[in-house]
């Protein structure tokens, strides 16, 4: 990372209540020129923990994307929202079960407790952007 700042968060005209965050600077690996800031209000987390949730967070943005733009989820849309939604993100894990068993090994149980280990992680008590 290129810089990790302290900061208050919040509006001290509007209410007067602000609190503690960090600014986490990250330079983009493709572009060095380039670089995002991610910011924590967990201040017991160290930068690179907060880079390394934040990438995470990044593959469920990945995932988002992915339904909108392959799965047509923008665009397939001809009932209730919310079914449409069920029946893309179902076929979007039967797109990743038939994935994995064409190139992981490990059995289910094994990656339900890697899953449940790295999503007690990415859902933490603080705010990416």
């Amino acid at each position: 990372y290129l810089l990790s700042v302290p900061v208050k968060v919040g509006d001290p005209a509007k209410d007067g209540a602000q609190i503690d965050a960090r600014i986490v600077c990250v330079r983009n690996r493709s572009n060095r020129k380039d670089w995002i800031a991610l910011i924590c209000t967990e201040m017991t987390i160290d930068e690179n923990e907060i880079i390394r949730i934040y990438g995470k967070r990044w593959d469920i943005e990945v995932f988002f994307k992915t339904c909108k733009s392959f799965l047509k989820l923008g665009t397939e849309y001809h009932g209730p929202l919310t079914a449409h939604t069920a029946f893309v993100f179902l076929r979007y894990m039967f797109m990743s079960v038939e994935k994995r068993d064409d190139e992981d090994d490990r059995t289910i149980g094994e990656l339900f407790s890697t899953l449940s280990q790295v999503l007690s992680t990415i859902l933490g008590n603080f705010i990416l952007k």
